[in-house]
């Protein structure tokens, strides 16, 4: 009777300890599931009204939405921040009014496409970051500062007090920006340009896939040149004229001769419009002016015009 008895109690026991093994699988298989990089969130990250919270020096995933009220702040510094979404916009990031978002030397992306939405008077910052999300960025900005930076977007629509970026690429099927004032220099975007409003914009060294200009706003185009004279064999000439007019009225901007070392390497920003250049020598020659707009991303474009 006694050896039945423990008999019954050693199975009962092993029964336990395999039940117990059996809960530690199923949950060490739910928290692999959920745990996408090395710190992370099942939930809403939320920034609340007027607070600010950094997340800096990590790998931090969100299977949620982002949310900054009022007057609050997100900065990711250093950071590999993702959002993960079973399909298309199933979260999005919403910057109330007055808020600001910041990323400096981080990647923004998501699984899916995600959308940006920024109330008014919010702020966008990024310094030498990456966002990489496919989807839309909208909505009104007291401030857009985009430097040393990629954004990859599947469209961007913006009304924007002061704009400013530099050295960065931007991929959008079409960027419209509503502008009060804005200085874009040595940036590229891969699509259309809409520029709109009443305010003033400078593309210096800035190029798109075409560039649209409505409404009353202002823009001043500027691009540096690398123009050198050549003769028939390709061989540089110095002490030749340059002359630089404007296409569309041959107006005069510029004349200068080349250096008589043979080559002389220069920058000019002509006023808004197309370059038209000539080239004169003293004795007769024939030379062909080469001008290549070199900007980062791009490889050199080759213009030419031969006059005698």
């Amino acid at each position: 009777m006694l050896k039945s008895d423990s008999k019954s109690t050693k199975e009962e026991i092993f029964s336990i300890t395999i039940s117990v093994m059996i809960s530690t699988l199923i949950f060490t298989s739910i928290m692999c599931t959920t745990s996408f990089t090395a710190e992370g969130s099942s939930s809403d990250l939320v920034v609340e009204t007027g607070e600010e919270k950094v997340i800096q020096n990590t790998e931090y995933g969100i299977k949620g939405a982002v949310w900054i009220r009022e007057g609050g702040t997100l900065s990711i510094r250093d950071t590999y921040l993702t959002i993960y979404q079973d399909y298309n916009r199933q979260f999005d990031i919403h910057v109330s009014e007055g808020g600001t978002l910041i990323l400096d030397d981080s990647v923004l992306s998501s699984s899916h496409s995600l959308d940006i939405t920024f109330e008014q008077d919010s702020v966008l910052i990024a310094d030498g970051s990456v966002i990489d999300i496919n989807g839309d960025l909208t909505g009104d900005l007291t401030r857009l500062d985009i430097k040393d930076s990629e954004v990859e977007v599947s469209s961007m629509n913006l009304d924007i007090q002061e704009a400013n970026t530099d050295d960065s690429y931007f991929t959008a099927s079409s960027t419209v920006l509503s502008l009060e004032e804005g200085e874009f220099r040595q940036s590229i975007f891969q699509g259309e340009l809409y520029l709109r409003g009443d305010g003033t914009a400078s593309l210096n060294n800035t190029v798109a896939s075409e560039i649209t200009v409505r409404e009353d706003i202002i823009v001043e185009i500027y691009r540096k040149l690398d123009l050198e004279a050549l003769d028939r064999a390709d061989i540089p000439v110095g002490g030749s004229s340059v002359m630089i007019r404007r296409q569309d009225t041959g107006e005069l901007i510029e004349e200068e001769k080349t250096s008589e070392r043979r080559r002389r390497r220069r920058r000019y920003r002509p006023p808004d419009g197309v370059q038209q250049l000539h080239l004169r020598r003293p004795q007769p020659a024939q030379l062909e002016a080469r001008a290549c707009f070199r900007p980062r991303f791009l490889s050199p474009i080759l213009f030419r015009s031969i006059h005698p």
